[in-house]
């Protein structure tokens, strides 16, 4: 309403007065405006006589006010709540970025509430800083000059309006490497949030910051030089240390810097919308903020060391989106709230909702190292060239609980492929690894099937993994459709891995060479072996039952067709480990014994058989 009342005054005002028409502000100074006047129109602006125009504002901001020769002040007004930064001097030719900190400063200091821009391309020349040293705390940090700075303010919304905007060095050149200070080199970023906002929005805008140097490493990284970032103020009236409301990001495309490109560690509530983040010598998506909620629509980010690092927050929600081409530190979704201190290991409060994140479609493609999952992971993935680890933290073998997922592991140029790795605690003091649910589909396409990539192992459990609560169901091409470590640990119990729909790739599994004909008993760790013996004679084989399984567990025995009929792997009636319909045996490729564990009485008895006599 207020904004309606003002532009309603200001109709009236230029329509009612004779003015003497102005191409400039610069040129207002020389000029008398008759006392009746209260608007000027200069140029393509507006501005305005009142109580908000005066001396300490035109000398805060010379590019929206100035004094007439009559003594009188004159402000820039917004057009539909509006400033631009064209109207603080932008023209898409040489360094803009005096005219868009102008725009900002002047639309915070008078509460307008959005900033725009029209033209379809600028350039930010880098400031000279300055300073010798690096900033000595956060204070310091958020003093020294950046490149665009957003102050503190109740709401504003910059709407670059689609341009592509190019970052350079202070005199129009490459930005890199930056501005050598005493322990290193300064960059500015893009835009530093540097106060406390309740809302800010950020939209329709390509950043090229001009790095070019190693995403794959951490060998060109500048945590300094960041897209868009924004840290914890630590204003106790918004609880627990976060001082930032809503963050929204809408069409923001940034790249080329060499530190984090989204970093947010402070709002209490992100929305992001079809933006893509890539190109960084360290992480491309940093939303962490420990009491935060997020909800991220077809985002993506990649072509970093880093692609991902979050923690849950009050609950995260991915729909869509993509990460792709991570470096050595992969991508990592922790839950956690950050309490203590901590935030890698699955932390919550229980008086809290958890900090789950919600997968909805979420690709992954083409990592070096692993998607690193915690506690509190729901929904379903899609995998290219990329493996899951999920652990209690970064790698940690812990506890963690309150998993469910649905995920398509494919594998298209890499070689072997882990799908899912599980690692539980080492030692057990009543906290295994709880309520573990996951569904894997594995495939390989006709490039992998041509060039020899495959999915290695679905399922690599590892140590202790609390079995009545842990189920694991895998089926397409998978070689090995899952495969146990840590055996030997106390306490250890093999979950059920339901392994009913895997067809192979047309490759051995795990391969058990026989050697020297006798007795030989085999420890179940995996889905099924490869039995190829090396040499005539009978191979008498059990199985141990040194491990705890689950009710209902499979294994199957298969003959790879080494040599002739004359190398026979038998299994009696009541051998070791097991109970059979009869005697088998097994003499030629393709032929198998298929076991299923039952609790009652604790042994392997046959569930198929396909072999002579079968």
């Amino acid at each position: 309403m207020a904004t309606d009342l003002l532009a309603r005054g200001l109709a009236a005002s230029l329509r009612d007065s004779n003015m003497v028409a102005l191409v400039a502000l610069a040129d207002l100074p020389g000029r008398f405006v008759p006392a009746a006047i209260v608007c000027l129109s200069i140029g393509s602006a507006s501005y305005l006589c009142d109580g908000l125009a005066t001396a300490a504002l035109a000398a805060a901001h010379p590019r929206c006010c100035a004094q007439s020769a009559d003594g009188r002040y004159w402000r820039l007004a917004p057009s539909d709540a509006t400033v631009t930064f064209e109207q603080c001097g932008a023209t898409g030719s040489g360094n803009d970025l005096p005219a868009m900190q102008a725009a900002i400063d002047y639309a915070v200091q008078v509460g307008i509430p959005r900033v725009a821009g029209t033209l379809p391309a600028y350039e930010l020349w880098e400031p000279v800083y300055g300073f010798a040293e690096f900033p000595a705390d956060a204070a310091e940090f958020y003093a020294r000059p950046r490149t665009l700075k957003i102050p503190a303010c109740a709401q504003l919304e910059i709407d670059f309006g689609g341009a592509r905007i190019t970052l350079t060095g202070p005199t129009g050149g490459d930005r890199f490497p930056g501005q050598a200070v005493t322990g290193g080199i300064w960059l500015g970023g893009f835009i530093t949030v540097a106060g406390i906002i309740d809302y800010l929005r950020i939209a329709n805008v390509d950043v090229e910051g001009g790095f070019t140097g190693d995403t794959h490493d951490m060998d060109d990284v500048n945590l300094y030089d960041k897209g868009f970032m924004v840290q914890d103020w630590g204003d106790a009236s918004y609880g627990e240390g976060v001082g930032f409301g809503t963050l929204e990001m809408e069409n923001v495309v940034l790249h080329g810097f060499g530190g984090e490109i989204m970093y947010d560690n402070s709002s209490r509530f992100h929305l992001s919308r079809d933006c893509h983040f890539y190109n960084s010598g360290h992480s491309c998506w940093n939303v962490a903020a420990y009491l935060q909620r997020a909800v991220v629509y077809n985002v993506q980010a990649g072509r970093s060391r880093i692609v991902a690092e979050v923690i849950g927050g009050y609950g995260h929600t991915y729909i869509g989106g993509r990460f792709y081409e991570a470096g050595t530190g992969g991508a990592a979704f922790i839950g956690s709230e950050f309490l203590d201190g901590e935030y890698n290991v699955p932390n919550r409060s229980e008086e809290r909702s958890p900090p789950y994140i919600q997968f909805i479609g979420t690709r992954f493609e083409d990592f070096s190292n692993a998607v690193y999952l915690g506690s509190w992971s729901r929904g379903s993935i899609d995998l290219t060239d990329a493996g899951v680890l999920l652990a209690a933290g970064f790698v940690s073998a812990g506890s963690f609980q309150d998993v469910d997922l649905d995920i398509r592991c494919t594998a298209d140029r890499a070689g072997a492929i882990n799908a899912v790795t599980v690692i539980g605690p080492e030692t057990d003091t009543g906290e295994q690894a709880h309520n573990i649910n996951i569904r894997l589909h594995c495939s390989r396409t006709k490039l992998a099937e041509s060039e020899g990539g495959y999915v290695s192992v679905g399922f690599l459990l590892a140590n202790l993994l609390h079995a009545p609560s842990c189920t694991f169901k895998v089926d397409g091409q998978v070689r090995s459709p899952f495969q146990a470590t840590g055996t030997g640990l106390a306490g250890f119990a093999l979950p059920l891995v339901d392994t009913v729909g895997c067809v192979g790739d047309g490759q051995p599994m795990s391969n058990i060479g026989l050697g020297v004909s006798g007795d030989i008993t085999h420890t179940i760790t995996e889905r099924a072996v490869n039995l190829y013996p090396t040499g005539a004679g009978t191979f008498n084989l059990g199985v141990t039952d040194a491990i705890a399984y689950t009710h209902g567990q499979r294994f199957r025995f298969m003959h790879d067709g080494s040599g002739s009929a004359d190398r026979i792997v038998s299994f009696a009636k009541n051998g070791t480990g097991m109970r059979l319909s009869a005697d088998r045996t097994l003499r030629r490729a393709g032929e198998y014994l298929e076991l299923e564990y039952s609790a009652h009485g604790a042994i392997w008895v046959e569930a198929a058989y396909m072999g002579q006599g079968a």
